[in-house]
């Protein structure tokens, strides 16, 4: 019951990172209150969408999605690299990053078009994450279904590098249950 996705990059602090969260513990003397996150953006529908054949990778991989997929282009997954992710309809929005202090934008594919594209199957209900560093956490599709959430390739209209917390990352919306720190 579980599609499962390891990132070439997503590191183990930024893999939680809650962007748009107002709830960051620092001191309030030193690090400046969130602004509203902006508005989502549609930046690119995208050539590669759902029920298109997900070409295998031609540059390095990173990002495998494995379990109960049916889209796949390498044996029983799906592995893409980072020019075929950016094929897939991809949106842009705003929010405060508090290991940033500032709002910025982000740009990538929305967690709900990537099942999509893959085939995660209605028998799904988790998403599996493995990072880089091999850092795991699980989040319930249904608040992916439910929420904005964002596997993001650009901070700022730049790609992510690993020593920043890419190539990707997941950025939830400040209204998901996911995206606030305890």
């Amino acid at each position: 019951s579980r599609v499962k996705v390891r990132s070439a990059a997503l590191l183990a602090a930024a893999a939680l990172v809650v962007v748009g969260c107002g709830d960051v513990t620092t001191s309030s003397a030193t690090a400046p209150s969130p602004a509203p996150v902006s508005e989502w953006e549609n930046v690119s529908a995208g050539t590669i969408i759902a029920g298109d054949l997900i070409p295998a990778p031609e540059g390095e991989p990173i990002l495998s999605l494995t379990g109960l997929v049916s889209n796949t282009n390498r044996s029983d997954e799906i592995t893409v690299d980072l020019a075929t992710l950016e094929q897939m309809p991809l949106v842009q929005f705003e929010a405060f990053e508090p290991f940033e202090e500032r709002n910025m934008a982000f740009e990538g594919v929305l967690m709900t078009d990537l099942m999509e594209i893959a085939g995660a199957g209605t028998g799904a209900s988790e998403l599996h994450i493995t990072a880089l560093d091999d850092y795991e956490f699980t989040i319930p599709l249904e608040e992916i279904r439910g929420t904005k959430v964002l596997l993001a390739t650009k901070a700022e209209g730049e790609h992510m590098t690993v020593a920043d917390g890419g190539p990707t990352r997941i950025i939830f919306p400040p209204d998901s249950r996911l995206g606030q720190n305890p």
